[in-house]
């Protein structure tokens, strides 16, 4: 007599037998915020109970969801793809539940935009501005920060759309760009800083001073980078790397420091005197930005009416 064969256990089954809602929404903050930390303070949870939850899923999964880096958590392809179906299995889950208890019209309809830091503080108040006008009550979410982050959530499906700089080609598998206009960067200093004033101003001149720019991990620091390379000429003083825009303004006010700021930003202080451009002997640096979606799926009612609003603000 043959002995009987023990039937292969589906891994997808025994996956979801261990799964649990903590592991989901756990792995979706981590996300949608980047960090251990900042997912533990949205969940109201110590980063080590964050640490272990994440852990497990990835032992259940066995796969490998995140990378851990310097500038924080970002998902691998396949962090990506099981996101991306968690969190639309969650909003159907929730959407179910309202259902269940006779919410039958469910939560307002949100629109969430992603912005780069630049966009954010110019370009996005009058999109929204427009926006809400026309569409009555919704809920506008707005998420900023880095190129990068941004495009993860993208992807993950946590934002609609972004509004910022092209990306390189290398991160835009999945994505299209419609560009909407070119942001041009210039270099400021302060009132009575001691290159103001002082006619066309070499990168050389420029070196000497402290000089205020993007991240190194952005494109546009690689830019600038090979800007003072080009002309042999290596920043000797202190660079400070920030994207919090309020800060360069503040700090550049207040010091010898030298802005690579982008024109629109600046528009009012250069009106207003407190902050003077520099004439630079150099290439005009130009930054286009546009709407980056996704190339998968067709996009939403409310989407495709925000992305009218956003070319007609625009032109």
């Amino acid at each position: 007599m043959n002995a009987k064969r023990t039937p292969l256990a589906d891994p997808v089954a025994e996956v979801l037998k261990h799964l649990k809602l903590r592991h989901l929404t756990c792995a979706l903050d981590v996300a949608r915020l980047g960090s251990v930390r900042a997912a533990a303070d949205a969940l109201f949870i110590t980063e080590s109970a964050v640490s272990k939850t994440l852990r497990e899923l990835e032992e259940q999964l066995g796969l490998r969801l995140f990378e851990r880096t310097p500038q924080g958590m970002l998902l691998t392809e396949a962090g990506r793809q099981f996101t991306n179906y968690a969190h639309s299995a969650l909003n159907a889950l929730q959407t179910g539940v309202s259902i269940a208890f006779g919410e039958r019209t469910g939560p307002p309809i949100a629109i969430r935009i992603g912005a780069m830091t630049v966009v954010s503080a110019t370009f996005l108040p009058e999109v929204v501005r427009l926006y809400l006008a026309e569409s009555g009550d919704c809920l506008v979410e707005i998420a900023s920060g880095s190129g990068e982050l941004l495009l993860q959530r993208l992807r993950a499906g946590y934002v609609d759309l972004v509004l910022g700089r092209c990306p390189p080609l290398d991160d835009m598998a999945g994505l299209a760009f419609e560009q909407l206009y070119f942001d041009r960067h210039i270099f400021v200093v302060r009132a009575g800083h001691p290159l103001a004033g002082a006619g066309t101003v070499a990168p050389a001149q420029i070196a000497a001073y402290p000089i205020v720019m993007p991240p190194r991990q952005s494109l546009f620091w690689q830019e600038i980078h090979q800007l003072f390379l080009a002309r042999g000429v290596k920043p000797r003083a202190a660079q400070v790397e920030v994207l919090d825009l309020q800060f360069c303004r503040t700090y550049t006010l207040k010091s010898e420091a030298v802005w690579i700021a982008s024109e629109r930003v600046v528009t009012a202080d250069l009106y207003a005197g407190s902050l003077t451009r520099l004439p630079i002997d150099s290439p005009t640096l130009e930054v286009p930005v546009g709407i980056i979606t996704r190339r998968s799926g067709k996009p939403e009612t409310h989407v495709i009416r925000l992305i009218e609003v956003i070319r007609r603000a625009s032109s």
